[in-house]
């Protein structure tokens, strides 16, 4: 009877062990696959996330870039007005000016396209609306001066202090849109920037505790075990 109770003790410990040792290998595997899959999903967002952020910046820049553009178109302007009586000068500016308008529709078209491929729809469509306004205030700067100059090869001090009345301050609504556009762009990109790296605290929070409580499961379980092993032996 003593024997027979020995063997039965002796077959609930081992079926004990075995379960033990069964669900610290399950806790264990479930441990390593998820943390396995939460640090491939953590990496895709950042990655992801980051992306997004360096296309937002590359936006802004764009959108400053064709500020500046702009800022130089402006001040070619003025040199023609201020220089104009020479004909070579007067040429050589109007060049620039010339070249720094067409500079700016390309930054502007390329904030444009770029917004709308990635699906910033508003920013699309206010560059869309700076395009067109640049290209009206490049078409009255050009009728303007084509009609105070005349056939004339230079520009003479009183017809530039007429154009320079007529269309004083043109620019700076356009260049506010712009500066506006470029800042609004770059609030986009800090806030998805804020926003990742808060996503990522929480994932890895997440992460940590799930990784916590596993252990600390797994080391219950195994104190269970050496408990049920201790009270056997003593029997």
């Amino acid at each position: 009877m003593a024997q027979a109770t020995s063997v039965r003790q002796k077959l609930d410990l081992r079926q004990s062990i075995t379960a033990s040792g069964f669900v610290m290998i399950l806790m264990l595997a479930v441990l390593g696959l998820f943390a396995l899959y939460s640090i491939w999903s953590i990496n895709r967002a950042w990655v992801e996330g980051m992306n997004r952020v360096t296309e937002l910046r590359q936006l802004s820049t764009a959108s400053l870039e064709a500020q500046v553009s702009f800022k130089v178109q402006v001040q070619e302007w003025k040199n023609i007005l201020l220089r104009g009586d020479d004909p070579s000068l007067l040429a050589k500016h109007h060049a620039a000016f010339t070249s720094e308008a067409s500079e700016t529709q390309t930054l502007l078209g390329t904030v444009a396209q770029q917004a709308a491929l990635l699906g910033f729809s508003e920013d699309a469509s206010q560059a869309e609306t700076l395009i067109a306004d640049h290209a009206a205030l490049n078409q009255s700067y050009e009728t303007v001066l084509r009609e105070m100059q005349g056939a004339a090869a230079t520009l003479d001090a009183a017809s530039a202090h007429a154009i320079d009345v007529k269309l004083r301050g043109a620019d700076r609504t356009l260049e506010a849109g712009i500066g506006a556009l470029a800042a609004g762009i770059g609030t986009q990109s800090d806030t998805h920037r804020e926003t990742l790296f808060a996503a990522m605290a929480a994932r890895y929070a997440t992460l940590r505790w799930f990784i916590i409580s596993v252990i600390l499961g797994t080391l219950a379980v195994t104190g269970f075990v050496l408990f049920r092993l201790l009270r056997a032996t003593q029997a």
